[in-house]
């Protein structure tokens, strides 16, 4: 009996969807055009993301930028310094004149901010049967900066044997 008054209340018909010329039901285009007119703008969240993300992009180009200048000038230093290191003994050795216990200048208006420092001692166990030193340490320094790069050279130069 209850079966029987459910039946009698529940509409036997089911009501059909309308659809549209794509047939699509009408609730679904109604939603797809509600969807496209609520999203005409971009939203300040979206604005924000997308400012974060070229800043950072930004600061990564700026470091880059920075990194690679630093590595040009450290390069250069690297690739001059050993060349005007060598000009300056070739100086020495072109001189024959004894070497000064310590020495220290410039190179000219050619290189600002290079200096350089000489620094010459005796090898010890290199001396004559009178006692003199054969053989000079020659440790010439050539600075950038103010010590802010540096670059070292060590050579040796036999002092000439007079009989």
């Amino acid at each position: 009996m209850l079966l029987e008054t459910m039946m009698e209340t529940t509409p036997s018909k089911c009501s059909m969807p309308d659809f549209d010329k794509r047939g699509w039901p009408e609730s679904v285009r109604a939603r797809v055009v509600l969807r496209g007119e609520r999203q005409r703008g971009v939203t300040l969240l979206e604005v924000m993301v997308a400012l974060g993300i070229v800043a950072i992009v930004l600061v990564a180009v700026y470091r880059l930028q920075m990194q690679s200048i630093s590595m040009e000038r450290i390069a250069q230093f690297h690739t001059q310094a050993p060349l005007l290191a060598q000009q300056l003994v070739a100086e020495i050795e072109f001189q024959g004149a004894d070497l000064p216990d310590t020495d220290s200048g410039d190179f000219g208006d050619d290189f600002p901010g290079y200096t350089w420092t000489l620094q010459t001692t005796d090898v010890e166990n290199f001396t004559d049967p009178e006692g003199r030193s054969l053989l000079k340490q020659i440790d010439l320094r050539v600075h950038l900066n103010r010590d802010e790069d540096l670059f070292t050279l060590r050579t040796y130069r036999l002092d000439r044997i007079e009989s």
